[in-house]
């Protein structure tokens, strides 16, 4: 059975591709303030690590991801490799504490997303975060306690023939029992395009298809579910 839903985008923001035109500069800097997961301000720099993405503070498990780098860097002198700007003027750095890599440990301890752009060494450590259920990759997490459900996103169509606003992702439900979905939502990696499934409950062994528009970038991207608690169901990323 394959069911087709057209829904709307909770926000739907196209964001700027960072400028990575800039020569790469080291500099010592203390951590004056974490904002969130993963951005901080050092003196008069705004910075956003390179290559992650932490969840927002109001989201499931973001002020687990905030006090992780509070933790491990507020107050600190740490060395940033700045490699480009984000759309919001952020300085995008890898940082390094005392020889460690801040980027990739806020992955491998399951605080944040590692992008589909990132090095090999921050997909890595989200797979391993992944298999051992660290961090946001848990189940007992955000006040729920429930197994997660056995969906998952099969495919993604983000480059349709003709207009964008072709574009589909397909869920499949793996169980031998319905599922509901209220609640649920699909995103990107970058989190502002979100797409609420509402009230809807798959059949057991059914594929559904959400149709979607401009969401998904062409040079790769993730496709998360989430569940109603915010916990993560499935994760497809691709080239």
């Amino acid at each position: 059975m394959r069911l087709v839903l057209l829904l709307g985008l909770a926000a739907c923001v196209t964001t700027n591709s960072p400028d990575t035109t800039l020569a790469s500069n080291r500099i010592g800097a203390t951590v004056d303030r974490v904002a969130d997961g993963d951005s901080f301000r050092a003196g008069d720099l705004e910075v956003r690590l390179v290559g992650v993405n932490a969840p927002e503070l109001d989201e499931c498990y973001g002020a687990e991801a905030s006090e992780w780098l509070q933790n491990e860097i507020a107050d600190r002198m740490v060395e940033l490799v700045i490699v480009g700007v984000d759309q919001f003027d952020r300085s995008l750095a890898e940082v390094y504490f005392e020889d460690r890599w801040i980027n990739q440990e806020l992955v491998a301890s399951g605080h944040a997303l590692a992008l589909s752009s990132s090095a090999t060494e921050l997909l890595d450590a989200e797979g391993d975060a992944r298999i051992d259920a660290r961090g946001m990759w848990g189940t007992e997490i955000c006040g729920v306690n429930d197994p997660l459900p056995q969906v998952a996103i099969v495919d993604v169509v983000f480059n349709p023939p003709g207009e964008d606003t072709d574009e589909a992702v397909t869920i499949r439900n793996l169980e031998g029992r319905a599922v509901d979905l209220s609640g649920f939502v699909l995103r990107d990696e970058s989190s502002v395009n979100r797409i609420e499934l509402g009230e809807f409950t798959m059949p057991a062994g059914s594929e559904t298809v959400v149709l979607t528009s401009s969401v998904w970038n062409n040079n790769g991207d993730t496709a998360l579910l989430l569940d109603a608690a915010g916990r993560i169901v499935s994760v497809y990323r691709y080239p």
